[in-house]
């Protein structure tokens, strides 16, 4: 029997500890719950520890929400599937001495999670949802490859006060990253905003000067079209007014003509009365003068 950190443990590397033997089987570095019996379970700890696993038994894990506090240290663990952020139920989480390079994006809904163990690990950051474990307490991050930043906020956690001060930095820290995230997508967002306002101002500024240039052209050949129609209505009138012109002259000629012909016509007949009477008179003398002398004989 060992204790670490609150746990109990009593796991011979070779198999699984008698504490939870009644609810897994071992097969290829990887954990099969059998049906639990949950009034096995001594008090609220699951140590898992010193197994060899690979995988993290999520489903089984979640049926046994009298175990708030899970040992998984000592194994071979490289990767926490999302569903882990599941088991709402933890309050302390030991992940020591795993392969882990990195946690699930939304490990943050764990928000009862006061005590978490991620000593000697391979993660270089933590997951932007971390910001809301506000019920932690306690944090170990030593011998892990942190990013400066984080390392330097994390400090060394050599003790249990240091490790209680770093759960309270790492969160706040991890807030302030949120925040200028958020920051930064609202500023990219508002951003984006003005280039759309600006290209639809644009855009709107062409429809208009579209419309403004097609109604140029439409009054412009509403125009043409009104001063070709005046055109061809003006010389329409003045070939009406050129006819009316030449058929007055012509009706003008025609009278003259036709007194003209009368007055001819009246002194043709004259004329002809005269030579009637010239004729008549010549041949009264020439008949006058021929029985003249037959009388004087």
């Amino acid at each position: 029997m060992s204790q670490r950190k609150g746990f109990s443990f009593e796991c011979p590397a070779s198999r699984i500890c008698q504490f939870i033997e009644p609810y897994v089987i071992q097969t290829n570095h990887t954990l099969k719950y059998s049906k639990p019996h949950r009034d096995k379970i001594e008090g609220n700890e699951l140590d898992l520890s010193l197994n060899q696993l690979t995988e993290v038994p999520v489903k089984e894990l979640a049926a046994a929400t009298k175990a708030t506090c899970l040992d998984l240290s000592c194994n071979r663990i490289e990767l926490l599937p999302n569903d882990f952020a599941s088991l709402t139920h933890l309050v302390k989480i030991d992940l020591s001495k795993n392969k882990l390079t990195e946690l699930p994006a939304n490990f943050g809904n764990l928000l009862n999670l006061q005590h978490l163990d991620l000593y000697g690990n391979n993660i270089v950051n933590l997951p932007i949802s971390f910001c809301r474990l506000k019920n932690l307490r306690w944090l170990d991050l030593k011998n892990n490859p942190l990013e400066p930043k984080l390392k330097n906020v994390a400090g060394d956690c050599l003790d249990e006060k240091e490790c209680q001060s770093c759960a309270k930095k790492v969160v706040v820290y991890m807030q302030s990253i949120e925040s200028d995230m958020e920051r930064a997508k609202q500023k990219k967002l508002k951003a984006a905003r003005e280039k759309e306002a600006l290209e639809k101002a644009k855009l709107d500024k062409e429809l208009e000067e579209q419309r403004r240039l097609k109604k140029l052209e439409k009054e412009k050949r509403k125009a043409e079209s009104k001063a070709k129609k005046e055109a061809m209505l003006h010389e329409t009138e003045s070939q009406d007014e050129d006819n009316s012109k030449l058929g007055k002259n012509s009706m003008k000629g025609n009278t003259n003509m036709e007194q003209t012909n009368k007055l001819g016509a009246k002194g043709f007949s004259c004329l002809n009365i005269f030579f009637y009477i010239v004729f008549f008179v010549c041949l009264l003398l020439f008949f006058g003068i021929l029985y003249l002398p037959i009388e004087t004989m």
